[in-house]
């Protein structure tokens, strides 16, 4: 149990914690741009921790909606358990440009930031999890399939299934405009539209089966609604690795009320410390 949560999951927003985490920025190459990461530590001391590594959603940064990635990182910290979270190229602080983000192109950040972890003695490689939020939902699950054993445990938050579930009705946020495909003003390219109508999310689950996995969704989530959900729930069908659906019966995509973020929080935790530790 974390220590931010009473008996009863409620979060202890009333009370002084002392966060033991030491954290500190990294330039990490990928494709010879630089990913901006930071990285929490649990301590100073001279030891090799298990690990996870965080993805953003598209549009998104290391630092998240409510500073959720960065409450997450604390928390995991004051178990022993270290992260990362970075920015994918063309988002935050990275070098880059959004207009080129594809699936295939976070992947490779994300394999990068690990391939880098895997130089450094503060961290376990035979130890990693993964959280992903939205869109980094789904990198993390492509990342996991790819790599098979080597992913200890897999989060996700509303993470998309398919372009197809969405009937021809995109978020508000996301629109056509000759051709092009536009995510908050910003055109996104053929590529990335190529690689999400392509995208077998069916296959990828099945690569997954051996690797223990948290799935959070919201219940009034407009942007990934609850279709997507279910589709997940298909695809993981007859998995032989532990499996964890919560729904929030009344989140929103953002989880903007504090206690569906409590709930998430506290899910996400006793997964890696179940699964790392």
């Amino acid at each position: 149990m974390c220590r931010w949560f009473d008996s009863n999951c409620r979060y202890l927003s009333n009370v002084e914690v002392n966060v033991v985490d030491v954290r500190f920025p990294k330039l990490v190459s990928s494709r010879s741009q630089d990913l901006f990461t930071v990285v929490h530590l649990p301590s100073i001391e001279d030891l090799s921790f298990p690990f996870v590594v965080m993805c953003h959603g598209l549009g998104g940064s290391k630092v998240g909606r409510f500073r959720y990635p960065v409450h997450l990182s604390e928390l995991l910290a004051e178990q022993g358990i270290a992260t990362i979270r970075f920015d994918f190229r063309g988002s935050g602080d990275s070098e880059g440009y959004f207009s080129d983000t594809t699936l295939e192109r976070c992947t490779e950040d994300l394999e990068a930031v690990i391939n880098w972890a895997g130089e450094q003695s503060a961290f376990d490689t035979s130890r990693i999890g993964l959280f992903g939020r939205s869109f980094g939902g789904v990198i993390a699950l492509l990342y996991a399939a790819k790599n098979g054993r080597t992913v200890s445990a897999v989060g996700v938050q509303s993470p998309p299934f398919s372009f197809d579930l969405y009937s021809d009705k995109l978020p508000s946020h996301m629109w056509f405009e000759r051709e092009t495909l536009f995510f908050h003003g910003e055109p996104l390219s053929q590529a990335f539209i190529d690689q999400m109508d392509s995208l077998n999310m069916s296959e990828v689950m099945k690569r997954l089966h051996q690797t223990p996995l948290l799935h959070i969704g919201g219940g009034k989530d407009a942007v990934v609604p609850a279709e997507h959900t279910k589709a997940y729930e298909n695809a993981r069908a007859g998995a032989q690795a532990p499996t964890q659906f919560v729904t929030l019966p009344n989140a929103d995509h953002a989880l903007s009320n504090i206690s569906d973020r409590q709930t998430a929080l506290k899910e996400t935790c006793d997964l890696f410390i179940s699964r790392l530790l």
